[in-house]
């Protein structure tokens, strides 16, 4: 039996990336990304970039710690 991929390195494309936000725009999350608000992409070939789940799962998780006050 296959040993399943690790979800830790998974890395997911614009439109799930979008899904799990809620942003639109990728032109928004390009600038956040080049102001180090949001996690970089990842080259997957000439055209094509992707996130890596984790980090954009630990944003989400950051983003509803600050709304609730609960970061240091």
């Amino acid at each position: 039996m296959a040993t399943p991929p690790d979800q830790n390195l998974a890395i997911d494309r614009w439109p799930e990336v979008s899904r799990r936000v809620g942003y639109r725009s990728l032109s928004h999350v390009e600038k956040l990304e080049s102001e180090g608000r949001f996690p970089k992409s990842v080259k997957l070939g000439a055209r094509a970039k992707g996130w890596v789940r984790s980090e954009v799962t630990q944003w989400i998780q950051d983003r509803i710690e600050q709304s609730r006050g609960e970061s240091s």
